[in-house]
């Protein structure tokens, strides 16, 4: 009997061991600013350098930034402050203007220039 309990404490102690490995892996989608191609190689790149992110895929149509990360490891947060001291905003951080008035000049263009404006009536 003491081999089977034995046994039993091992393969437990490993499933408990490979569970915590695994970690909590989520998606998730935010708003960050910017307009062209130069500012998703920029924000995918500074997205990326934060530790424990997977993947990060910027829409330039939409200026969503899809993220996959673990949570046991890393906040989302933490994701957006990077994108923040990178020069670009997101809905929660403000973008760092010194970061920012190092970007090409498309990416450092405020927003409301960029955005068509309505029609007068």
């Amino acid at each position: 009997m003491p081999l089977n309990r034995l046994l039993s404490v091992v393969c437990i102690a490993f499933f408990f061991v490979l569970f915590a490995a695994c970690g909590r892996k989520v998606q998730s989608s935010f708003w960050v600013e910017g307009s062209c191609d130069s500012c998703k190689v920029v924000i995918e790149t500074a997205a990326l350098a934060v530790s424990h992110l997977d993947s990060a895929a910027w829409d330039v149509s939409r200026s969503m930034l899809k993220v996959s990360y673990d949570t046991t490891r890393v906040s989302l947060d933490t994701i957006q402050m990077a994108l923040a001291r990178a020069g670009f905003s997101t809905q929660y951080f403000p973008a760092d203007e010194a970061a920012r008035q190092k970007l090409p000049l498309c990416c450092r263009q405020p927003l409301e220039q960029r955005l068509p404006s309505a029609p007068h009536p």
